[in-house]
């Protein structure tokens, strides 16, 4: 923990004073740590080594050593604080999206950020948190969850006002992980700045868990019901060595993402499902336009049909979610399927 009474970019700059250290265990919750008091104006928190490979603060306090006179900071005109309006806060510390201050901001931070050469950006963690009763921020009070999905969905529209070509996916601003509060349709299109992907309901952690335990099996009927693209990001630590979570969620969302290479509470690498996985992107990606593009057609919920979305030709799934070899017979019923995109005369091949 490093502090100084003037800011400098760099942390190794003689300006900042060192006044803790800690190199013990990896911290997982909370934690409260002292030192003598020292008069500053900037703190800085240097991190050189991180577990999993990524840090993460939540929130960070620091405090006074004692009770400062008025008298003492009278010249340095501290924040009032804002007048108390009857209702209930939000249970811990979190944005008001609605506040326009923040709106501007963030879009600000957005543009920058997108302006480097971003194709594809996730609107994540924005769930709804509660209303705000803050009447300074030039919204009813309080707040609604209506009010806070319109401005994120503006942050969204805005971002695309300026770069057109980003691809978007967003989650449902209310509840954006297991289920949707929000309209799957409510303002998405490939058109006018709206976003384009919705979020495929938190199938990332445990994907073929929730495949066999019956709970990823909502995507199938999501594509009967809906046309809107899905993006998801599965890791293959939590695949078998088949991928068969890597074709259940490649034949019903249409944009997949992949990541890990570790397996489950191990620290060695998996190179025998890294190579498996390498083959099964190899033969998806030959295959892309069927699933990415074409037309899904369900026969049930483990035998997918995908039509490709110009030539006469498919791509036929089947799935065994069991541990056992099982034999199948799958009849395709061409009437009941609808048009094929062929020629006069020309078939259509799987």
């Amino acid at each position: 923990m490093l502090v100084a009474s003037e800011y400098y970019p760099a942390s190794d700059s003689s300006k900042w004073t060192n006044v803790f250290g800690y190199d013990g265990q990896p911290l997982h919750t909370g934690r409260n740590f002292k030192f003598d008091p020292v008069s500053a104006r900037w703190v800085r928190i240097v991190i050189h080594a991180v577990e999993g490979g990524a840090a993460r603060i939540d929130e960070l306090e620091v405090y006074e050593s004692a009770p400062v006179p008025a008298s003492a900071v009278q010249p340095l005109r501290r924040r009032q604080a804002p007048p108390v309006t009857p209702g209930n806060p939000i249970g811990f510390w979190e944005v008001c999206t609605q506040c326009k201050a923040w709106q501007k901001e963030k879009l600000k931070r957005i543009l920058a950020v997108t302006g480097g050469g971003v194709d594809f950006m996730m609107f994540d963690e924005f769930d709804w948190r509660g209303p705000c009763y803050d009447p300074n921020h030039g919204h009813p009070v309080p707040s609604t969850p209506e009010g806070h999905v319109r401005a994120v969905y503006g942050l969204i529209e805005s971002t695309r006002a300026k770069y057109p070509h980003v691809l978007v996916e967003a989650h449902d601003p209310v509840r954006p992980w297991t289920m949707r509060y929000t309209p799957t349709y409510w303002h998405q299109g490939f058109t006018h700045n709206r976003y384009q992907e919705n979020w495929a309901f938190e199938f990332m952690w445990n994907p073929i868990e929730d495949l066999k335990s019956g709970k990823a099996l909502c995507l199938y009927y999501y594509n009967l019901g809906c046309d809107i693209p899905l993006y998801n990001h599965i890791t293959m630590e939590g695949d078998n060595d088949a991928c068969l979570a890597f074709w259940w969620y490649g034949s019903t969302v249409r944009h997949l993402g992949i990541g890990g290479k570790k397996g489950l509470n191990s620290e060695q690498e998996n190179e025998t499902r890294y190579r498996a996985y390498k083959n099964a992107v190899a033969e998806y990606n030959r295959l892309r336009e069927f699933y990415a593009r074409g037309r899904f057609v369900g026969i049930d919920e483990t035998t997918h049909l995908h039509f490709h979305p110009k030539k006469p030709q498919a791509v036929l799934n089947v799935f065994n979610l069991t541990d056992t070899a099982v034999h199948r017979k799958v009849r395709i019923n061409l009437k009941e399927i609808g048009p094929w995109p062929r020629r006069r005369g020309e078939g259509c091949r799987l």
